[in-house]
């Protein structure tokens, strides 16, 4: 066999490995996760302290540096699941019990803990809060 044969047939081998591995993780994702949740969340860093009680968003309102605050989210579910939550593309917000089990008509309370340093810089700041229920 010559150089090139080897090589396409290894290219080959090479693409539908990739597409039976990429098909199998997208198969066991859709066989596992049942649904998920996904909200924003924002805090401005001011010179003063105000609220923000709009309900279209998880909001901690305008606060000052070295400041700490809290946010409690419900979560529940109609069916046996393991809950992951996942904070991104926001820094000083954490979550207090990010894994745990739900059963079915279970509702559990998370809270959101906002820690501003000291020094932080003025601005306001955004991100989001997924919830993901998968089967046990």
């Amino acid at each position: 066999m010559n150089k090139q044969g080897f090589f396409i047939k290894f290219l080959l081998f090479s693409l539908v490995s990739l597409i039976v591995i990429v098909g199998v993780l997208v198969f066991y994702s859709a066989k596992t996760i049942v649904g998920f949740t996904e909200y924003s969340v924002d805090y401005s860093i001011g010179d003063y302290v105000g609220f923000n009680l709009d309900g279209d968003a998880i909001h901690f309102g305008t606060v000052t540096s070295d400041f700490k605050e809290k946010r409690s989210l419900v979560v529940s579910t109609d069916r046996d699941v393991d809950v992951r939550i996942y904070v991104y593309d926001i820094d000083g917000i954490t979550v207090d019990e990010n894994k745990f089990f739900l059963g079915m008509g279970e509702e559990k309370t998370v809270n959101l803990l906002l820690n501003v340093p000291h020094g932080a810089e003025m601005g306001t700041y955004s991100g989001k809060v997924l919830v993901i229920y998968r089967k046990p």
